[in-house]
């Protein structure tokens, strides 16, 4: 999934991004390429829609107060030209789970509505406890519980003085209020990449002399540090957390190598393995930053995000020429990115309680 970016941009519109051969037979070896350049041969399609707008009901009052624009030389009337500001009508997006988007008000990252883009449905959430700072930032993320069937949001940020703790409250879809879930880990920066996998949500912490992963199981309600992959601090610069098949992956770039680790919990311990390792030493010049998986086709190839070149990169194994660069065309900004599959789940069917009004920014 794919959103436009800019200074004075609200971004609505998202578009969602899919080879045209999902199965990844499109990347056949050829001399008719080099190993690090465009292909003019190859389509993604897109296909648009849009998420509610933050502060509707003031766009909506604007709207009946607009004046009305008069063309004088043909005598007729035109649209009233309303102005929707980045500052007051956009959300952030927090991480998606079966279809859904949790969107976060801009500022403070406060998790606000849980949407589906698909069907144009969503709902807003109930406020949850102030922090004393209202000018703290607060940690967040979305994900299902397989064992009650729910769909739950999770909230986290620093409470108390002079030494704050970090509490932590969850809101289960449909329910009136948060609830407390105890204390979470005292951190000093943000929680970066929420990204929900089997019942878990996961968080990368960057300290100053190592990475740490903070995860919470939906399940349980129970938050934890995992074990991380042991890397130096140099190769910690350019690290992301993704899913690569249907785990938790860290992705970090060393060098001239980027490297895939994912991790195996379905033991009792949970141990890390290094899944793909590339090497593109050969592959001409190469763009330096981070690599977001993005998808892990059915035959081994993997679609990758570079935040520096804000492009694709496929990356196929078996091929003679591994590498195809991938840029969209009809963006003039940046844009960024989120892995995300679409469904037709409808929100009035995952709720716990009936009080909760669904919305739909296709009947406004």
């Amino acid at each position: 999934m794919v959103r436009p970016l800019g200074p004075a941009r609200v971004s609505r519109t998202f578009y969602f991004v899919e080879p045209e051969d999902s199965s990844g037979s499109f990347l056949k070896d050829s001399g008719a390429y080099d190993r690090y350049r465009k292909r003019s041969d190859f389509h993604m399609t897109l296909s648009k829609c849009k998420i509610p707008l933050r502060n509707a009901e003031q766009v909506i009052s604007d709207h009946s107060n607009a004046n009305v624009m008069i063309d004088r030389k043909h005598g007729t009337t035109r649209k009233p030209c309303i102005k929707v500001r980045r500052n007051d009508h956009k959300y952030n997006v927090v991480n998606s789970c079966n279809g859904l988007l949790c969107l976060s008000e801009p500022f403070f990252n406060d998790p606000a509505v849980v949407c589906n883009p698909i069907t144009g449905e969503f709902i807003n959430l109930p406020e949850g406890s102030k922090p004393e700072n209202e000018k703290i930032s607060i940690d967040c993320g979305f994900g299902f519980s397989p064992r009650t069937n729910e769909y739950k949001v999770i909230r986290m940020f620093k409470q108390g003085t002079p030494r704050p703790n970090r509490v932590a409250e969850i809101h289960t879809l449909g329910a009136g209020s948060w609830k407390s879930v105890g204390s979470a880990p005292y951190l000093a920066t943000k929680l970066a990449f929420p990204t929900y996998v089997k019942g878990v949500l996961y968080w990368f912490y960057d300290e100053w002399s190592s990475f740490t992963i903070i995860s919470f199981d939906l399940d349980t309600e129970k938050l934890q540090s995992v074990p991380s992959p042991h890397f130096g601090r140099e190769e910690c610069r350019n690290v992301v957390l993704g899913v690569l098949g249907d785990c938790i992956c860290v992705c970090h770039t060393d060098g001239l190598k980027i490297k895939f680790w994912t991790l195996n919990d379905s033991g009792a311990q949970n141990l890390w393995r290094k899944n793909i390792s590339i090497d593109t030493q050969d592959a001409g010049r190469w763009p330096y930053g981070s690599f977001k998986p993005m998808k892990y086709l059915q035959n081994g190839c993997l679609l990758m995000f570079n935040s520096h070149t804000n492009a694709f990169f496929y990356y196929h194994p078996r091929n003679h020429r591994p590498f195809i660069f991938l840029k969209l065309r009809g963006f003039k900004s940046d844009f960024e990115v989120f892995s995300h599959v679409p469904s037709f789940i409808s929100l009035k069917d995952i709720l716990v309680g009936k009080d909760v009004e669904v919305l739909n920014i296709n009947s406004r």
